[in-house]
């Protein structure tokens, strides 16, 4: 069944040419430490929540958040990185993840009263013709839904983790849109806001640790804006189609310093030549085809 969720419109949006690499070639990067580590938080924070839920207790054991959390960073980096490739990070990993659940229980549990956690979601793109006789459809998963005790409405929580975000980020979101897009279209209330929580590490080298202050970036939308991610899901389908039918092969790259994070970076000579003119890459080892240079070392022949 032909689909889009949130990330998969967020890549296709910056650069199609990565979509297709995840999408269609189906092309796989290098096991990551970030990838293993967001997973294991949110796969912690989920537990919480769940127990939050169940016990509406407001009692929060850091140690044994943490001790669950390395547990679940073992399981999760083993079926990631089956080969080790990250071994030696590991160690750093649970120390991150452990100043990221420091941080979450200081400023956040207190007033995190979920009714909702991991609320998965799915519906069909209105107006949308099927692709192959099946329907078009956005799926996705909520990490929270609260409720706002001044309003009585409801927020959804987003938890994200790396670096800290700009200034106004969380309005650029897409996710965000699909998520109230979503409550629309399932018949829900929409809910009054989108809160990502962000958590930024700080490495504090007179402690030798990492600390961590949650960032809490609320974002709204308007019903306008709601209708014009319709439009978008629309037209990216439209595209994705032709894409699919094509293999991929008429999807143009758009370059940006994200590059270096996509699977076909090591042969996409567009990537290269961006970053190579930022001054970021000392060479590019592919042609104008993505064809590999042969590299000539002429230093062996200097006279």
């Amino acid at each position: 069944m032909p689909h889009l969720s949130a990330s998969q419109l967020d890549t296709f949006v910056n650069c199609p040419k990565k979509w297709v690499a995840n999408y269609i070639l189906q092309t796989k990067g290098e096991p990551s430490e970030a990838l293993g580590l967001g997973g294991a938080f949110h796969e912690t924070l989920e537990i919480f929540g769940r127990s939050r839920i169940q016990r509406r207790s407001g009692t929060t054991d850091l140690a044994a958040m943490q001790r669950e959390f390395s547990i679940i960073l073992r399981r999760v980096m083993s079926e990631q990185d089956p080969h080790g490739t990250l071994l030696k990070a590991h160690a750093l990993m649970e120390q991150k993840g452990h100043a990221m659940l420091e941080g979450f229980c200081t400023h956040i549990a207190h007033r995190f009263w979920p009714i909702a956690v991991e609320e998965e979601f799915s519906f069909d793109i209105p107006g949308m013709k099927p692709y192959n006789g099946e329907p078009w459809t956005v799926t996705g998963r909520i990490d929270a839904r609260t409720v706002l005790p001044e309003t009585g409405g409801t927020a959804i929580v987003d938890w994200k983790t790396g670096k800290a975000w700009k200034p106004g980020a969380e309005d650029d979101k897409l996710q965000a849109t699909i998520y109230l897009l979503s409550d629309l279209l399932r018949g829900l209330p929409i809910s009054q806001q989108v809160t990502f929580i962000t958590f930024p590490l700080v490495w504090q080298e007179a402690e030798g640790r990492f600390t961590c202050t949650p960032d809490i970036r609320v974002t709204k939308r308007t019903l306008k804006q709601i209708s014009d991610m319709v439009q978008l899901l629309r037209s990216s389908a439209l595209r994705i189609n032709a894409l699919r039918d094509n293999g991929g092969i008429t999807a143009n790259p758009t370059p940006s310093y994200l590059c270096p994070y996509c699977p076909r970076y090591s042969s996409c000579f567009a990537g290269q030549e961006f970053m190579f003119s930022k001054g970021r890459l000392n060479a590019i080892t592919v042609d104008e085809n993505d064809q590999p240079l042969i590299q000539i070392d002429l230093s062996s022949r200097a006279s």
